[in-house]
């Protein structure tokens, strides 16, 4: 039995080096160096209320644009107050230009633009990295200096859309880092801790483009409501449960249990594809949304509303009717 269990460990300990070699040879040594270089100057310490500094106020921020624009993410951000930011050891003022508190992004300009610093380029159409795959942190723990912090993607969290896992229990200063994948591009940044699995949730790029541009136009996000309850089941569909009050889709021809196929142009096939078709669902715009119910496809045109208080729709919700079926077989159970 020990000899079993002696193979099995020397069997992967040679596969982690193995796969660790393939991973971090020098050329891959070289090219985190230069992430880490390339990079590095884009980010700041943010601190509010200078006069009374706090450490459960502090995060790490960075440039996002040369006009002095900086992301940021701390729950404390979502009240008032004076907010600075720290670069190369000097202070400079900033102003809150939006905070988004679903998420915990808030985003900051500075009064007067540092010297020789840069910015790090967002782009929407960045995946999310493969769940195992590695990726690459510069954070300011402490208001330190920066520094690199190697940890890998642990996945999706579905109760949690559209935040992802990533391997890494933060120190103090730490929220608000950006990440990277081995080739160099920002897949987005530290939102918060996990701290009962000493993880963290990472606000993916294109979550973090979407909701910067709502934030630059309205300092909120606008975020769009169809007013409608789903479940999912174990084939990974996606059912009509019940309508709330005020939902555009009031005196539309919906029944529980109807499967949602389409909204816009996002094909439903999990609750992840149902929260990101709405993720970008925009208020005042109409989306076609498809229905099947007894292999009958139907289709309904809506417009989309802004999304009102999530707990107010929730206590008032409606059922709606059941198709005749349902009921039957309701009745028996």
């Amino acid at each position: 039995m020990f000899t079993k269990y002696l193979i099995i460990f020397l069997f992967n300990t040679t596969l982690v080096g193995f796969l660790n070699g393939r991973v971090f040879n020098n050329n891959s040594e070289n090219q985190i160096v230069d992430l880490f270089d390339k990079n590095k100057n884009a980010l700041v310490s943010v601190w509010k209320d200078r006069e009374k500094p706090d450490l459960k106020n502090l995060s790490t921020g960075f440039f996002i644009d040369n006009y002095g624009h900086v992301i940021t993410s701390n729950v404390n951000f979502g009240k008032p107050g004076n907010f600075i930011i720290i670069f190369n050891k000097k202070y400079f003022g900033c102003k809150r230009i939006g905070f988004d508190r679903v998420t915990g992004l808030c985003l900051l300009k500075v009064l007067k633009l540092p010297e020789k610093f840069t910015f790090i380029k967002i782009f929407p159409e960045t995946k999310i990295p493969k769940t195992g795959s590695f990726i690459l942190a510069i954070t300011q723990k402490l208001g330190l200096p920066p520094s690199l912090r190697v940890s890998t993607v642990m996945g999706n969290m579905p109760d949690s859309f559209p935040f992802f896992r990533m391997e890494l229990k933060l120190i103090i200063g730490e929220r608000g880092s950006p990440v990277f994948d081995l080739h160099g591009s920002f897949v987005g940044f530290i939102s918060k801790p996990i701290s009962v699995i000493e993880e963290s949730l990472i606000l993916p790029s294109f979550a973090v483009d979407r909701i910067i541009r709502d934030l630059k136009v309205y300092g909120k996000v606008n975020y769009g409501w169809i007013g409608l309850n789903v479940s999912s089941k174990y084939d990974g569909k996606i059912y009509v449960k019940s309508i709330l009050p005020d939902s555009p889709l009031t005196g539309k021809d919906f029944k529980e249990n109807d499967i949602i196929l389409n909204i816009g142009n996002y094909e439903i096939k999990s609750y992840r594809d149902y929260r990101m078709a709405l993720f970008y669902a925009r208020p005042d715009t109409k989306l076609k949304v498809v229905l099947e119910r007894k292999l009958e496809k139907k289709s309904f045109l809506i417009n989309i509303k802004l999304k009102p208080n999530l707990l107010e729709t929730q206590q008032n919700s409606i059922k709606i009717n059941k198709p005749k079926s349902y009921e039957k077989s309701s009745a028996k159970n």
